[in-house]
């Protein structure tokens, strides 16, 4: 809930691991990494058995898009103009 919060997981407190890929379908944009731990850590001020990460995909592919873009490529050039 933090945020950009730093976490240390050791891989032998690790219990069990899921991954949940995001999926083609429109409501299915976040890719999911859950962990259950054997034993607690601290997230915060709370102890926690259960760590959860995500990303939303559509947002990361929309910002690695944008980066690779350039102001003088000439083909992204004709693709506008082409949309026009």
């Amino acid at each position: 809930r933090g945020g950009n919060q730093h976490l240390d997981i050791s891989y032998r407190n690790i219990k069990h691991a899921f991954f949940q890929p995001a999926e083609n379908a429109k409501d299915q944009c976040v890719t999911l990494v859950h962990f259950h731990l054997h034993d607690p850590i601290m997230v915060g001020k709370r102890k926690s058995n259960d760590v959860q990460f995500f990303v939303n995909v559509i947002d990361a592919v929309e910002a690695i898009d944008n980066s690779r873009r350039s102001m003088y490529d000439p083909d992204e050039i004709e693709e506008e103009q082409r949309e026009r």
